[in-house]
């Protein structure tokens, strides 16, 4: 099937939820509420990249067989953007691009590194602590 028709396919399909139109960069999704509210999202992707995420997720030319629509109507109130990342996912966005990922802070942490024989007891370790500090984690918390 050829991307056009996949594509128009999609956007009959997010007509469903009120008004859907083909924008540069993806698909405008008007979203009814009633009585008189209107929220618009913005789904920002390719048709080639609906292609590769329908083809590949789901096998199917069918986009009732995708959450497309349930990603959509979860999108954040307030949040205008749902952007494809190119690996099968939708991230909600401030803007036409993905926000950055924060990195999660694990903080300094203490670990080691064992080996052990066959019997199940340490033949060696190596420690990022010093055993005689008292700066050794207590017993729940070793690895």
């Amino acid at each position: 099937m050829g991307y056009e028709r996949i594509w128009e396919r999609l956007i009959e399909y997010l007509a469903e939820l009120g008004s859907a139109r083909e924008v540069p960069d993806g698909v405008e999704v008007t979203i009814e509420r009633p009585p008189g509210r209107s929220r618009t999202v913005e789904v920002v992707m390719s048709p080639e990249d609906w292609d590769d995420y329908l083809s590949i997720m789901y096998g199917d030319g069918d986009p009732a067989a995708t959450t497309i629509k349930d990603c959509v109507l979860a999108t954040p109130d307030g949040v205008r953007f749902l952007v494809y990342d190119g690996t099968y996912d939708w991230t909600p966005s401030e803007t036409r691009e993905l926000p950055p990922e924060e990195p999660e802070d694990l903080g300094p942490g203490q670990g080691q590194w064992v080996t052990i024989d066959d019997a199940g007891n340490v033949t060696s370790r190596f420690a990022d602590w010093d055993e005689q500090d008292g700066d050794r984690p207590g017993p729940s918390q070793r690895g």
